[in-house]
């Protein structure tokens, strides 16, 4: 259906460009958005469970893999890391699951993100991912993502819970890593 509206746009836009008149009018596809509301959908009705075992149970939402492609798009980055920190709050499961589809170098880069509306998120999911994998300390000391943390816990602006898992992060990347020491 995306695909289709895409390519109903091709000859329009190619007669456009070619004709020099005038630019072409693209309209995007709401196929992200869609992909975004069908995760939401998902986690809304699997978080009535309320049993480890109920939730390590779950069938894999199919949005995954495309929730994490969706973090590249800035237009759609911060609903896609709410969804992304509801989505690793349900348990190992769930962080186990994210990693497997290839979550990390994702959120890694976003690390390098400047945006104080992504803060909150990025170290909510940094502390799930922490508490469940510890192998990720040595990449994130090398990408100095350790640098992420430190100014999220020293600056003022971050509210006392988003600063008590920026201090947890840290915690976890110098545990037994003396690199990260």
């Amino acid at each position: 259906m995306a695909l289709d509206l895409c390519l109903k746009q091709l000859p329009s836009v190619l007669r456009q460009t070619d004709s020099g008149v005038r630019e072409p009018v693209y309209e995007p596809s709401s196929f992200f958005a869609d992909q975004l509301t069908a995760f939401s959908v998902w986690l809304g009705e699997n978080s009535l469970l309320t049993t480890t075992l109920e939730r390590e149970h779950l069938k894999q939402p199919e949005q995954l893999p495309i929730v994490l492609q969706v973090l590249l798009s800035q237009s759609h980055r911060q609903r896609a890391l709410d969804l992304l920190a509801r989505f690793l709050d349900i348990g190992t499961w769930a962080v186990h699951l994210a990693l497997s589809v290839g979550i990390f170098p994702y959120v890694l880069r976003l690390l390098q993100a400047t945006s104080d509306d992504l803060r909150p998120y990025l170290v909510f999911i940094w502390a799930k991912i922490l508490a469940v994998d510890r192998a990720c300390q040595i990449d994130i000391i090398r990408e100095k993502g350790h640098e992420y943390f430190i100014s999220t816990l020293t600056d003022a602006r971050s509210s006392n819970g988003v600063r008590a898992l920026a201090a947890f992060n840290l915690t976890c990347l110098v545990d037994n890593y003396t690199r990260g020491q």
